[in-house]
């Protein structure tokens, strides 16, 4: 298994463990109250959207009665992330399946990917290669890591690139970032 399987996997049982930890760990006032815990997932998600707010003020100097603080930028990355975590808890606290709700993130993402190619097809340009063929991954997708290896690319039904390297892994791939082997 790779390092990114592995920080796959690992993060998937995270979002199992932290929903079932959630579910079961809520006072007696909400045992037994579904629907209540379906509001408070979701209410969550605005609560830690009005923190990343708070801190966006604190870091712009928005607010005229507080000071500005540089270092509430972190503060707003930090937020911003906690946002992104509640919203995945909220959505395993629907689904129940990991699999389900890692793949309508992916889903989402590729939506909003086909939107951008939409709306300003100029900026993608052409493709560089034809379906099907065998492509190489050039420069660093993220900066967290950099895949190499051949890989399969191809459309489905709604328009967006299907990249998968050999070994089934399946990055985030520009086509701007592809070249012809």
């Amino acid at each position: 298994m790779s390092d990114r399987e592995s920080l796959f996997t690992a993060q998937a049982e995270i979002i199992a463990l932290a929903d079932d930890w959630l579910d079961g760990r809520v006072s007696d006032t909400y045992q037994g109250q579904p629907l209540a815990q379906h509001w408070a997932r979701v209410a969550k998600v605005v609560e830690e959207s009005g923190e990343s707010i708070e801190a966006l003020i604190a870091w712009t100097g928005q607010n005229p009665r507080k000071p500005q603080r540089d270092e509430a930028r972190e503060e707003l990355l930090a937020e911003l992330a906690d946002v992104v975590v509640t919203a995945t808890l909220a959505i395993q606290h629907f689904t129940k399946d990991t699999d389900e709700t890692l793949d309508l993130l992916e889903a989402r993402l590729s939506f909003l990917y086909q939107r951008m190619r939409a709306s300003d097809p100029g900026w993608f340009g052409e493709p560089t290669f034809a379906i099907g063929q065998r492509v190489t991954i050039t420069g660093e997708q993220h900066p967290w890591h950099s895949y190499s290896g051949e890989i399969l690319a191809g459309f489905t039904r709604a328009g967006y690139w299907v990249v998968e390297l050999d070994n089934g892994m399946r990055p985030t791939v520009a086509e701007r970032e592809m070249s012809r082997v």
